[in-house]
């Protein structure tokens, strides 16, 4: 049976399989560098608008990074 992933646990895998780096990712999507650290640490969990927002960002930076490329 699958398991349920986190958030974090979904941006994770997601940053790995694009190879982008999480925390950067984060930061450059506007999201605080200490959300990050709370975030992995255990801390608190990451809301969905917060992970929606880094998700968006790592998608667009891998499609930018595909085009140039092409």
């Amino acid at each position: 049976m699958n398991e349920l992933l986190t958030y974090i646990e979904q941006l994770q895998k997601l940053a790995g399989k694009k190879n982008i780096n999480l925390r950067e990712a984060f930061r450059k999507s506007g999201v605080q560098d200490s959300t990050y650290h709370r975030v992995k640490t255990g801390e608190f969990q990451l809301r969905q608008e917060t992970a929606e927002k880094v998700w968006k960002y790592i998608h667009q930076t891998y499609y930018t990074k595909v085009r140039k490329k092409i």
